[in-house]
């Protein structure tokens, strides 16, 4: 779970099918989970944009591939806790 200082340009360079997702919210409730997220659904060779200042967090439900998402954004982001569902989300990061 994390939010940037800045949008972020999400480009999904692969997702196995319907198994990868963002879900993005305003809110945290007190486990640190987001209030009434917004889901979407990864597909490789699509973009999507992770919005200034809300909470969001990458999602793979695969237990046999990783998923590649190459984010371009031009500030600093906050982590609150961090977790893993399913395969690994490989994640490369300019500043």
């Amino acid at each position: 779970m994390h939010g940037h200082n800045a949008v972020a340009l999400d480009l999904v360079t692969y997702a196995p099918s319907g198994k990868c997702y963002t879900l993005i919210g305003e809110e945290l409730d007190e486990n640190g989970n987001i209030v009434d997220p917004t889901k979407v659904e990864w597909k490789s060779g699509e973009a999507f944009s992770t919005p200034l200042g809300l909470w969001h967090s990458h999602h793979n439900e695969s237990d046999q591939e990783d998923a590649w998402i190459f984010p371009v954004q031009d500030a600093s982001q906050s982590y609150v806790s961090s977790s893993r569902i399913g395969r690994n989300i490989l994640e490369l990061v300019i500043t």
